[in-house]
């Protein structure tokens, strides 16, 4: 009986990230989406990559690339977290 209150799961509403570490994702995708319009542009179909109608593409464009990056950031640091607590746990038990 005693093991059973040792290992029982943890309540699903457990924050593995605090709301600064969203501030640093939104850093880092707004970085990403910038360069990545940067590039996009260059890949435009437009006769002059430095017409403002190129510009406008390559920041459409980068939308989705952005909305990724986001997604597996907050994703990556989420498993982290919860890597390094877990691990920090049994090293304290």
């Amino acid at each position: 009986m005693s093991e059973d209150t040792q290992n029982t799961p943890e309540p699903a509403s457990v924050k593995l990230l605090k709301p600064h570490h969203h501030f640093i994702h939104i850093a880092l995708t707004l970085a990403f989406y910038l360069y990545m319009a940067g590039v996009l542009r260059n890949h435009a179909l437009v006769q002059d990559e430095s017409s403002i109608t190129a510009a406008i593409m390559g920041f459409f464009a980068a939308v989705p690339l952005g909305g990724t990056f986001w997604l597996a950031c907050v994703m990556f640091h989420a498993v982290l977290a919860d890597h390094l607590r877990r691990k920090r746990n049994e090293a304290a038990a």
